[in-house]
Protein backbone atom coordinates (compact mmCIF):
# COMPACT_ATOMS: atom_id res chain seq x y z
CA UNK A 1 0.00 0.00 0.00
CA UNK A 2 1.23 3.60 -0.99
CA UNK A 3 2.81 5.65 2.89
CA UNK A 4 -0.20 8.02 1.61
CA UNK A 5 -3.20 5.74 1.38
CA UNK A 6 -2.25 3.95 4.42
CA UNK A 7 -1.65 7.16 6.35
CA UNK A 8 -4.57 8.92 5.16
CA UNK A 9 -6.94 6.43 5.58
CA UNK A 10 -5.65 5.13 9.09
CA UNK A 11 -5.51 9.21 10.04
CA UNK A 12 -9.15 9.80 8.81
CA UNK A 13 -10.45 6.37 10.90
CA UNK A 14 -8.89 7.36 13.85
CA UNK A 15 -9.46 10.91 13.99
CA UNK A 16 -13.03 10.82 14.65
CA UNK A 17 -12.64 7.29 16.30
CA UNK A 18 -10.71 8.34 19.13
CA UNK A 19 -12.37 11.62 19.96
CA UNK A 20 -15.64 9.58 20.36
CA UNK A 21 -13.29 6.85 22.47
CA UNK A 22 -12.65 9.79 24.50
CA UNK A 23 -15.94 11.23 25.05
CA UNK A 24 -14.60 14.29 22.96
CA UNK A 25 -17.34 14.20 19.88
CA UNK A 26 -20.95 12.81 20.38
CA UNK A 27 -21.58 9.99 18.56
CA UNK A 28 -24.37 11.64 16.39
CA UNK A 29 -21.40 13.92 15.20
CA UNK A 30 -19.18 11.01 14.69
CA UNK A 31 -21.65 9.61 12.52
CA UNK A 32 -21.85 12.15 10.06
CA UNK A 33 -18.32 12.34 9.42
CA UNK A 34 -18.09 8.33 8.72
CA UNK A 35 -20.99 9.07 6.36
CA UNK A 36 -19.56 12.17 5.03
CA UNK A 37 -16.53 9.80 3.62
CA UNK A 38 -18.67 7.08 3.03
CA UNK A 39 -21.20 9.07 0.81
CA UNK A 40 -18.45 10.75 -1.17
CA UNK A 41 -16.70 7.51 -2.13
CA UNK A 42 -19.64 4.90 -2.60
CA UNK A 43 -21.03 8.00 -4.55
CA UNK A 44 -17.88 8.60 -6.74
CA UNK A 45 -17.41 6.57 -10.51
CA UNK A 46 -13.94 6.81 -9.44
CA UNK A 47 -14.40 4.30 -6.46
CA UNK A 48 -12.70 1.49 -8.25
CA UNK A 49 -9.74 3.06 -10.08
CA UNK A 50 -6.55 1.10 -9.09
CA UNK A 51 -4.13 2.32 -6.12
CA UNK A 52 -1.46 2.36 -8.59
CA UNK A 53 -3.13 4.96 -10.42
CA UNK A 54 -3.81 8.00 -7.82
CA UNK A 55 -0.47 9.43 -7.96
CA UNK A 56 -0.19 10.13 -11.33
CA UNK A 57 -3.84 11.56 -11.25
CA UNK A 58 -3.84 12.97 -8.13
CA UNK A 59 -4.40 16.94 -8.64
CA UNK A 60 -6.42 16.47 -11.94
CA UNK A 61 -9.31 15.18 -10.57
CA UNK A 62 -10.53 15.74 -7.00
CA UNK A 63 -12.60 12.73 -7.27
CA UNK A 64 -9.24 10.57 -7.51
CA UNK A 65 -7.86 12.85 -4.91
CA UNK A 66 -10.38 11.97 -2.06
CA UNK A 67 -9.78 8.38 -2.56
CA UNK A 68 -6.75 7.51 -0.36
CA UNK A 69 -8.79 9.18 2.63
CA UNK A 70 -12.22 7.45 2.18
CA UNK A 71 -11.85 4.38 0.60
CA UNK A 72 -8.15 3.81 3.00
CA UNK A 73 -10.80 4.25 6.13
CA UNK A 74 -13.45 2.20 4.45
CA UNK A 75 -11.04 -0.64 4.09
CA UNK A 76 -9.02 -0.28 7.68
CA UNK A 77 -12.59 -0.53 9.30
CA UNK A 78 -13.29 -3.40 7.48
CA UNK A 79 -9.91 -4.93 8.85
CA UNK A 80 -10.54 -3.76 11.90
CA UNK A 81 -13.91 -5.41 12.27
CA UNK A 82 -12.69 -8.51 11.21
CA UNK A 83 -9.73 -9.01 13.80
CA UNK A 84 -12.55 -8.21 16.45
CA UNK A 85 -14.60 -10.60 15.26
CA UNK A 86 -11.78 -13.34 14.92
CA UNK A 87 -10.34 -12.68 18.34
CA UNK A 88 -14.43 -12.18 19.98
CA UNK A 89 -12.95 -8.75 20.68
CA UNK A 90 -9.60 -9.39 22.42
CA UNK A 91 -8.01 -7.61 19.64
CA UNK A 92 -8.69 -5.13 16.84
CA UNK A 93 -6.85 -2.84 14.38
CA UNK A 94 -4.90 -0.73 17.00
CA UNK A 95 -2.68 -4.01 18.06
CA UNK A 96 -1.92 -4.65 14.34
CA UNK A 97 -1.17 -0.29 14.29
CA UNK A 98 1.20 -0.62 17.30
CA UNK A 99 2.96 -3.86 16.04
CA UNK A 100 3.74 -1.59 12.64
CA UNK A 101 4.74 1.40 14.71
CA UNK A 102 7.42 -1.39 16.77
CA UNK A 103 8.42 -2.08 13.51
CA UNK A 104 9.29 0.94 12.36
CA UNK A 105 10.86 2.33 15.33
CA UNK A 106 13.08 -0.44 15.27
CA UNK A 107 14.50 0.88 11.90
CA UNK A 108 12.50 -1.12 9.46
CA UNK A 109 11.38 0.38 6.47
CA UNK A 110 8.10 -0.44 6.17
CA UNK A 111 6.30 -2.09 2.95
CA UNK A 112 3.61 -3.77 1.58
CA UNK A 113 4.91 -7.33 2.82
CA UNK A 114 5.20 -5.79 6.27
CA UNK A 115 1.52 -5.03 6.56
CA UNK A 116 0.64 -8.56 4.56
CA UNK A 117 2.76 -10.02 7.27
CA UNK A 118 0.20 -8.52 9.82
CA UNK A 119 -2.48 -9.72 7.92
CA UNK A 120 -1.61 -13.66 7.93
CA UNK A 121 -0.65 -13.43 11.39
CA UNK A 122 -4.49 -11.90 12.92
CA UNK A 123 -6.90 -12.91 9.75
CA UNK A 124 -4.74 -16.04 7.53
CA UNK A 125 -3.46 -15.82 3.89
CA UNK A 126 -7.01 -15.16 2.08
CA UNK A 127 -7.03 -11.02 4.04
CA UNK A 128 -3.70 -10.79 2.07
CA UNK A 129 -5.32 -12.30 -1.31
CA UNK A 130 -8.54 -9.43 -0.18
CA UNK A 131 -5.60 -6.71 0.33
CA UNK A 132 -3.88 -7.21 -2.90
CA UNK A 133 -7.75 -7.17 -4.94
CA UNK A 134 -8.52 -3.39 -2.69
CA UNK A 135 -5.36 -2.00 -4.44
CA UNK A 136 -6.14 -2.87 -7.27
CA UNK A 137 -9.32 -1.07 -6.84
CA UNK A 138 -11.99 -3.41 -5.29
CA UNK A 139 -14.30 -1.36 -3.09
CA UNK A 140 -14.44 -2.17 0.73
CA UNK A 141 -17.72 -2.66 1.88
CA UNK A 142 -17.31 -2.85 6.33
CA UNK A 143 -19.86 -5.02 7.41
CA UNK A 144 -22.82 -3.12 9.27
CA UNK A 145 -21.59 -3.31 13.15
CA UNK A 146 -17.82 -1.65 11.61
CA UNK A 147 -18.55 1.36 13.62
CA UNK A 148 -19.48 -0.25 16.69
CA UNK A 149 -23.00 -1.22 18.19
CA UNK A 150 -24.58 2.23 17.98
CA UNK A 151 -24.54 2.43 14.30
CA UNK A 152 -26.00 0.53 11.50
CA UNK A 153 -25.15 0.27 7.94
CA UNK A 154 -28.50 1.09 5.71
CA UNK A 155 -29.20 1.81 1.73
CA UNK A 156 -30.08 5.73 1.25
CA UNK A 157 -30.57 7.65 -2.08
CA UNK A 158 -27.80 9.96 -2.83
CA UNK A 159 -26.56 11.22 -6.16
CA UNK A 160 -23.02 11.25 -7.62
CA UNK A 161 -20.81 13.72 -8.21
CA UNK A 162 -20.95 14.97 -11.40
CA UNK A 163 -19.35 18.66 -12.86
CA UNK A 164 -21.08 17.76 -16.10
CA UNK A 165 -18.05 18.68 -18.51
CA UNK A 166 -14.16 17.06 -18.46
CA UNK A 167 -13.26 17.21 -14.40
CA UNK A 168 -9.37 17.86 -15.41
CA UNK A 169 -10.43 21.62 -16.72
CA UNK A 170 -10.92 22.80 -13.02
CA UNK A 171 -6.75 21.77 -12.47
CA UNK A 172 -5.38 24.01 -15.59
CA UNK A 173 -4.02 27.41 -15.42
CA UNK A 174 -6.59 28.67 -17.62
CA UNK A 175 -9.90 26.65 -16.90
CA UNK A 176 -11.33 26.23 -19.97
CA UNK A 177 -14.70 24.53 -20.31
CA UNK A 178 -14.64 21.55 -22.45
CA UNK A 179 -16.40 18.16 -23.16
CA UNK A 180 -19.73 19.33 -21.86
CA UNK A 181 -22.15 16.35 -21.24
CA UNK A 182 -25.36 17.50 -23.12
CA UNK A 183 -28.76 17.02 -20.84
CA UNK A 184 -26.44 17.28 -17.76
CA UNK A 185 -27.32 19.83 -14.75
CA UNK A 186 -24.33 21.73 -16.11
CA UNK A 187 -25.27 22.27 -20.10
CA UNK A 188 -29.31 23.08 -18.35
CA UNK A 189 -27.83 26.09 -16.16
CA UNK A 190 -26.58 27.64 -19.67
CA UNK A 191 -22.68 26.40 -19.18
CA UNK A 192 -20.82 26.19 -22.84
CA UNK A 193 -17.55 24.25 -24.21
CA UNK A 194 -15.60 27.04 -24.48
CA UNK A 195 -16.39 29.15 -21.06
CA UNK A 196 -13.62 30.26 -19.26
CA UNK A 197 -13.75 29.24 -15.17
CA UNK A 198 -12.18 32.50 -14.23
CA UNK A 199 -12.24 32.03 -10.66
CA UNK A 200 -10.50 28.44 -8.56
CA UNK A 201 -13.35 25.62 -7.68
CA UNK A 202 -12.43 24.14 -4.77
CA UNK A 203 -14.14 20.45 -4.46
CA UNK A 204 -13.25 17.84 -2.06
CA UNK A 205 -15.95 19.52 0.44
CA UNK A 206 -18.50 20.32 -2.72
CA UNK A 207 -17.98 16.43 -3.68
CA UNK A 208 -18.94 15.20 -0.64
CA UNK A 209 -22.28 17.52 0.47
CA UNK A 210 -24.94 16.37 -1.46
CA UNK A 211 -27.17 19.14 -1.42
CA UNK A 212 -24.57 22.06 -2.04
CA UNK A 213 -24.75 24.00 -5.30
CA UNK A 214 -21.79 24.92 -7.45
CA UNK A 215 -21.40 28.17 -8.52
CA UNK A 216 -18.85 29.42 -11.35
CA UNK A 217 -17.91 32.76 -12.85
CA UNK A 218 -17.20 32.06 -16.36
CA UNK A 219 -15.93 34.62 -19.02
CA UNK A 220 -17.83 34.57 -22.15
CA UNK A 221 -17.57 37.35 -24.68
CA UNK A 222 -16.12 39.68 -22.85
CA UNK A 223 -18.82 39.49 -19.32
CA UNK A 224 -18.41 37.42 -16.51
CA UNK A 225 -21.47 35.35 -15.75
CA UNK A 226 -22.61 33.50 -13.04
CA UNK A 227 -23.89 29.75 -13.11
CA UNK A 228 -25.01 27.87 -10.43
CA UNK A 229 -26.18 24.10 -10.52
CA UNK A 230 -26.17 20.88 -8.41
CA UNK A 231 -23.42 18.96 -9.59
CA UNK A 232 -24.65 15.27 -9.06
CA UNK A 233 -27.25 11.00 -9.57
CA UNK A 234 -27.36 6.13 -7.09
CA UNK A 235 -28.06 4.89 -4.28
CA UNK A 236 -25.16 4.15 -1.90
CA UNK A 237 -24.62 2.70 1.73
CA UNK A 238 -24.31 4.67 4.59
CA UNK A 239 -24.56 4.27 8.63
CA UNK A 240 -27.33 5.14 10.73
CA UNK A 241 -27.40 5.15 14.42
CA UNK A 242 -28.80 1.99 16.17
CA UNK A 243 -32.20 2.50 18.25
CA UNK A 244 -31.94 2.47 22.10
CA UNK A 245 -28.61 1.72 22.36
CA UNK A 246 -27.29 4.68 24.88
CA UNK A 247 -23.87 6.84 23.87
CA UNK A 248 -22.17 5.94 26.61
CA UNK A 249 -22.16 2.17 24.93
CA UNK A 250 -21.07 3.80 21.13
CA UNK A 251 -17.25 3.83 21.16
CA UNK A 252 -14.61 1.05 20.03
Amino acid sequence: MSRGESNEGLATLYQRRLPLRFGLVTPDAFLKDVNFHAGRYYSSVMAGVPNAEIAKRFWADTRIRTLPYDRGMLYFSTVDTAVRHSSRGRRSLDDMMLAMLRRERSGTLLTNADWEDQLTRELGAEAVVEFRAFLNGQMPLPPSDAFGPCFQRTSVRLRRYDLGFDTAVLAEPQRIVRGLIAGSAAARAGLRDGDQVVTPVPQDQLQGTQGRELTLSVMRAGRVLPITYLPRGAAVDTWQRVPGIPDSACPL
